[in-house]
């Protein structure tokens, strides 16, 4: 999208994902390394808990891409058939890792993909 290509959804573009900034990621694992006890469990998610659409994600990126002044008009998604396989919703729980250790999510979702924008676009 960063080059003016149209990006193609398979599927209808509902489907979700918990997308989560890379520095919370970091956060998160940064704290429990620094932990003086063993983990509680043996697994966690490192998530927001927040689902965010397909359609919503491209819509984010046209807006950060106009605000750049990268795009004049929004990009129209062209729609291909849903991947063998592929899951309509995906949304992580992260109670286990707040259990062991005092985090959240610092980055919004918006200004995280405008960040990116911001920081990698060609336009």
């Amino acid at each position: 999208m960063s080059e003016g290509s149209a990006p193609t959804i398979h599927g209808d573009g509902t489907q979700t994902r918990d997308f989560i900034h890379v520095s919370d990621v970091c956060n998160a694992i940064l704290q429990l390394l620094e932990l003086q006890e063993p983990f509680k469990f043996d697994v966690a998610n490192v998530c927001s808990q927040t689902e965010y659409s397909v359609l919503e994600l491209v819509g984010v990126i046209n807006r950060g891409l106009a605000l750049k002044g990268s795009l004049e008009h929004p990009l129209i998604s062209t729609f291909n058939v849903i991947r063998e396989g592929d899951i309509h919703r995906s949304c992580g729980n992260n109670k286990r890792l707040r259990t062991m250790i005092n985090w959240d999510v610092k980055v919004d979702f918006e200004d995280g993909v405008f960040e990116l924008i911001n920081q990698y676009s060609l336009g």
